[in-house]
């Protein structure tokens, strides 16, 4: 699906490049009402999402 969007000429450039994986922590951070930062701040999904909010300022 990622793949159709990326090709697609108006939509393929507003796409990042920044996906968030998968991950057990960001699951467990909801179910403890905490941030996935305070959480498991070395997690993958605490690193994918600091890795979009900095794509995303980039792009401001």
């Amino acid at each position: 699906m990622v793949g159709v969007m990326q090709q697609h000429p108006e939509l393929g450039k507003l796409l990042m490049q920044t996906s968030i994986r998968e991950n057990v922590s960001l699951a467990e951070a909801q179910i403890q009402k905490e941030s996935v930062y305070d959480y498991a701040p070395s997690s993958n999904g605490a690193r994918d999402y600091f890795s979009l909010t900095t794509e995303i300022l980039s792009r401001l």
